[in-house]
C-alpha cells in the first residue's frame, strides 16, 4: 500500500511560508546595511569636515558659520539615520523571530510526518505477517 501523508497540504503550506519568511529575512538584513552604510557616510563626512577646519589656521565668520552650518546639518542626518538604523534592526529582529517560528512549526509538522511514516510500517508490517501467517494456515491444512 502506498504511504499518503493526510497532512502533506499543510505541510506543504508551513514550507512556502519558511521560504518566504526566509526571504523577508534577508531582505530585512539587506536594509540594514544599506542604511548603515548610509550612517557610516555620514560620519566619515563629519570627520572630513572637523579635519578641514583643523587645517586651516584662520577662518573668517563666514567660513566659520558656514562649517558651523553644515556640521550642524550633518549632526542631524547622523542622529535621524541612527534613528533609520534602530528601526531596520528591530525589523530584522522582527524578521527573524518570524523564520524561527515559521521554522519550528514546520519541523513539528515533518516530525509528525516522520512518526505517522514509521506508525505505517509498522502496521504494513502486521498485515505482511498477518497475510503469511494466513498463506502458512492455509497450505498447512491443504496438506
Amino acid at each position: 500500500m502506498k504511504y499518503k501523508y493526510k497532512f502533506q497540504n499543510l505541510l506543504n503550506y508551513k514550507d512556502t511560508v519558511e521560504t518566504l519568511k526566509k526571504s523577508e529575512y534577508g531582505k530585512a538584513i539587506n536594509i540594514l546595511r544599506e542604511e548603515e552604510n548610509i550612517l557610516e557616510a555620514y560620519s566619515l563626512e563629519k570627520e572630513k569636515v572637523l579635519e578641514q577646519i583643523e587645517d586651516k589656521n584662520r577662518m573668517s565668520i563666514r567660513d566659520l558659520r558656514m562649517y558651523n552650518n553644515y556640521l550642524y546639518k550633518v549632526n542631524n542626518d547622523i542622529e535621524n539615520q541612527n534613528v533609520i538604523v534602530l528601526n531596520s534592526r528591530r525589523d530584522v529582529e522582527k524578521a527573524q523571530e518570524n523564520l524561527i517560528l515559521a521554522t519550528q512549526e514546520k519541523k513539528t509538522f515533518e516530525k509528525l510526518k516522520e512518526k505517522h511514516f514509521e506508525e505505517f510500517l509498522i502496521e504494513e508490517k502486521k498485515k505482511e505477517d498477518k497475510l503469511i501467517d494466513e498463506i502458512v494456515t492455509f497450505k498447512m491444512r491443504t496438506q
